[in-house]
């Protein structure tokens, strides 16, 4: 699932925090067309929630949580059941989630410039 915001700038730091959260590698995404960065991201990504979400759930949990993904947004990704879409599903949050939170302004940017 392509998502138009994720055509964003702060591309490398996307990948950069979701790979760290999740503890994955994402060699094969580090160059070329934006759309194959996300489509490798998700794709990946997507097998990893699918494992953590069948062996080492709580995992999961504690990464969606450290994350801030939406509580009820995941809740509605759960109910869905099977494990390759619950993955997709919560993919889709997961890179939504760190695409928000990087194109907020730092608190200390806003303080900065407020002085």
């Amino acid at each position: 699932m392509t998502h138009p915001e994720w055509r964003d700038p702060t591309t490398p730091e996307v990948l950069s925090a979701v790979c760290r959260a999740f503890d994955i590698e994402l060699v094969s995404a580090q160059t070329g067309e934006v759309e194959s960065r996300w489509a490798a991201l998700h794709e990946i990504l997507s097998a990893r929630i699918e494992y953590l979400f069948v062996h080492e759930f709580e995992m999961l949990l504690a990464a969606l949580y450290r994350i801030d993904v939406n509580e009820d947004h995941a809740t509605a990704a759960f109910a869905l059941r099977d494990p390759p879409t619950v993955a997709a599903r919560l993919a889709d949050l997961v890179i939504a989630r760190q695409v928000e939170k990087l194109k907020r302004p730092r608190m200390a940017d806003v303080e900065d410039e407020l002085t």
